[in-house]
């Protein structure tokens, strides 16, 4: 299937609101073909034999006609904008679904910025296609039909040399489409590219500055502008070439109209009010072939952005869900892991290998070991954002892959490294661990992380908004809201990657007794740079390069003598030149 094709198909759903806009057309255009039979009478008829009355009379129908095509082009109006913005918004729900569902393996791939250009630019570019371009090009149809009958009633030589124009207009089109869409396709992916590269500039605007880079950025993102105003130049320059070829043989047409007759008139073939009126329509006719020279422009534009969403809609989500997927009920939280692989896409390396461990209802396994270890992985393949390559990975004697991905996540309550806070109130925020819980529900979980007494001491408690990403925020406030959001939400299993990384040594130690409470009766795995906070875990898993190296209780590892112990005493012991405090 073709996009343009596809693209149809697509709007079939609103084919209602097209159908009758379309009958509203031919009644508006109907009214619209009647004037230039208006001139014909007047020039032939009533003119030459002082008609007055007559003339008056076909005036007021004219005028009280024309009143009616106003009121039936504003309903047409109405109708094709429900047909193109239903279509509008259709696509939109659909885009925002499709990105939800997409896997952290596509995120990892593909640059913010082209997400955000296919979800903003691409879609605007269709919009203006379907609820502008599409209105005129019905209507033009519309008109053109009726037009041709009306010329070819009038005078067959003359509507055949009118005509003798088209195969010209044809050629000029094909030789310009194929060019604009490749051109138009050009410049939205290095707009994409321009997108990603300024988002990327502002978000990390204070390395930029740290490392004196604004100047190697700035070239950078000034090469991405250059090419952008050329690709522009070049494209809008070549649709100018079009649009004045097309203005050209509207001209030659005109003209041809003209000569020939005039010539028929003074071959006394047709009358001077004919002519006038077969000229009005040829009018009519050329006018919404200018429109379309006009209107390639959009339409390719558009057609290249719907290849691109076409693309993120036809992204197959990775891992897939079964279509007999498991809803679960009830969740004990029992968690096994049995020889589970995994590698990222384009690594030869594996990030997780040969990983058996488990996680007994309402115990806790803690990660530890050098950044790189896999330690992050197990808590994605755990959250199941991505699937192993090989082994299982089991919750309660179930198979992640024939779990429902929802129900798996319902039941589990995620607190990362950083915070991650929305834009809204810190109401909203706490709410979004259980989006049906009250204002008192939301409050007993501040309270249980510790976060309540800054919390009521901000300007407005509870309803101050805390801006996008929590930017009003110390990054220890983050956790502990992230926190009483995991308290909210009562689930079964707890993950907790470097829940306490952002912290002070105060603030560790009420978070530690909250995390207590939030672990209390739930299956929790729980990633730690600092070792003071898994000491008490049930069973401590010690990896290097993606292998499980060491395990057993803390005191266990410490007698074992291993490379445990080696980090204990790195970040325990105070010796000269060493750090109280490593990050593992």
């Amino acid at each position: 299937m073709t996009t343009f094709s596809r693209y149809v198909r697509d709007t079939m759903p609103l084919k209602r609101y097209l159908i009758e806009g379309v009958v509203l057309m031919l009644a508006v255009s109907g009214i619209q073909l009647l004037l230039p039979q208006f001139i014909r009478t007047m020039l032939d008829d009533f003119i030459p034999h002082s008609k007055v009355r007559e003339a008056f009379i076909f005036f007021i129908l004219i005028l009280v006609a024309y009143a009616i095509r106003g009121f039936l082009t504003v309903r047409r109006n109405q109708q094709m904008l429900r047909f193109g913005y239903g279509f509008i918004y259709d696509l939109r729900l659909r885009l925002m679904r499709q990105l939800q569902l997409l896997s952290s393996r596509y995120y990892d791939h593909t640059p913010m910025g082209d997400v955000m250009t296919r979800m903003l630019d691409d879609v605007m570019n269709v919009e203006n296609m379907t609820t502008n371009s599409l209105l005129n090009l019905v209507t033009d149809l519309v008109v053109v039909a009726g037009v041709l009958v009306m010329l070819f009633s009038m005078s067959v030589p003359l509507t055949i040399a009118s005509l003798s124009i088209m195969p010209l207009y044809y050629l000029n089109f094909r030789h310009f489409r194929p060019l604009l869409r490749k051109k138009n396709r050009e410049i939205q992916k290095n707009y994409s590219e321009l997108s990603s590269e300024f988002s990327e500039a502002v978000a990390g605007v204070r390395v930029i500055k740290s490392f004196a880079l604004e100047k190697h950025k700035g070239e950078k993102f000034k090469s991405f502008l250059d090419a952008d105003m050329e690709m522009r130049i070049s494209t809008y320059t070549k649709n100018a070439v079009f649009q004045v070829t097309g203005e050209f043989l509207t001209i030659l047409g005109t003209v041809l109209v003209l000569f020939y007759g005039g010539w028929l008139v003074m071959k006394s073939t047709m009358s001077i009010g004919e002519v006038v009126a077969f000229y009005t329509y040829v009018g009519f006719l050329y006018q919404p072939l200018m429109r379309f020279v006009g209107m390639v422009q959009v339409v390719q534009r558009g057609l290249a952005s719907i290849e691109r969403i076409y693309e993120v809609l036809d992204t197959t989500p990775n891992p897939e869900e079964k279509k007999d997927a498991l809803e679960l009920e009830s969740v004990k939280g029992h968690v096994e892991f049995s020889n589970v692989r995994f590698a990222y896409e384009g690594s030869e390396e594996a990030a997780v290998n040969d990983a058996t461990f488990s996680i007994k209802p309402g115990k806790t396994v803690a990660l530890v070991g050098m950044s790189g270890a896999g330690k992050t992985t197990i808590v994605n393949l755990m959250m199941r954002f991505y699937d192993p390559i090989n082994g299982t990975i089991k919750l309660d004697g179930h198979d992640l892959r024939d779990i429902k991905i929802e129900s798996l996540r319902s039941n589990c309550a995620l607190v990362l490294q950083e915070g991650f806070l929305f834009s809204g109130t810190v109401y909203d925020n706490i709410r979004m661990g259980r989006l049906s819980a009250t204002d008192e529900e939301v409050v007993a979980a501040a309270k249980a992380a510790c976060a309540n007494e800054f919390i009521e001491s901000m300007p407005e408690g509870y309803l101050t908004l805390i801006g996008e990403k929590g930017r009003n925020l110390s990054g220890g406030q983050k956790q502990l809201i992230a926190l009483a959001r995991a308290m909210l939400r009562k689930a079964p299993i707890v993950i907790l990657d470097e829940p306490t990384s952002a912290m002070d040594s105060e603030t560790e130690h009420w978070v530690r007794l909250s995390i207590e409470q939030l672990t209390k009766n739930s299956s929790t795995l729980i990633i730690a740079h600092r070792l003071s906070t898994i000491q008490r875990a049930d069973e401590i898993l010690v990896m290097k390069k993606g292998r499980i190296a060491e395990r057993g209780r803390h005191e266990e590892l410490l007698e074992q003598n291993g490379y445990y112990k080696k980090l204990f005493h790195l970040q325990f012991e105070h010796r000269p030149g060493k750090a109280a405090h490593l990050h593992i």
